[in-house]
């Protein structure tokens, strides 16, 4: 696991997610290493692959309701945008508390063509405080045209949750840079 974990540090994907198979072999119902294998998975741009562990990870755990997003975004980078919708849906349903899910599905809406539906995501989007790293980014990324100085803090709050973050970082320096 150990492994895995540092192969997907090194950007060598494919790898990790070999290591994460091998897991599930010795740890079959671990929902967390699906998880982490679909992640692996999609950062190798293998976003069926990904889906389906994504979907393992759901069915060992209902609670993890991170997965339905997770699997939005593999169907969104497949073209599969209402399918991509409808797990968002699913997962504002059951409670899901990242405030990501509305910049996600605006983006899905306006590649279907539903402009009002994609403008009102992206207010609600704007309008919820976040509570999670990638959150902060995705309300951050939406800010830096308008309000430069709020997605800083927005960046800087990614990076108090997670001081590694690369996507904080990157558009923390995109936004010092300008």
């Amino acid at each position: 696991l150990l492994i895995a974990r540092c192969r997907e540090f090194q950007g060598r994907f494919r790898e990790a997610v070999g290591e994460y198979s091998a897991c599930l072999a010795v740890w079959p119902d671990e929902s967390e290493i699906y998880l982490n294998r679909g992640l692996a998975n999609y950062q190798a741009r293998d976003y069926s692959e990904a889906s389906l562990d994504f979907a393992e990870a759901r069915r060992l755990n209902p609670a993890l309701t991170t997965s339905l997003v997770w699997k939005a975004l593999c169907h969104q980078a497949l073209g599969e945008n209402q399918k991509a919708i409808e797990e968002l849906d699913r997962a504002l349903e059951e409670s899901c508390p990242e405030t990501r899910i509305y910049f996600i599905r605006a983006r899905n809406r306006d590649a279907i063509g539903d402009r009002v539906g994609a403008e009102r995501d992206r207010k609600e989007g704007l309008a919820r405080e976040p509570t999670d790293e990638l959150s902060f980014v995705n309300r951050g990324f939406y800010l830096l045209g308008t309000d430069p100085e709020k997605a800083r803090a927005d960046f800087r709050a990614a990076l108090d949750l997670n001081p590694r973050s690369e996507v904080a970082l990157k558009n923390l320096a995109h936004v010092e840079g300008e």
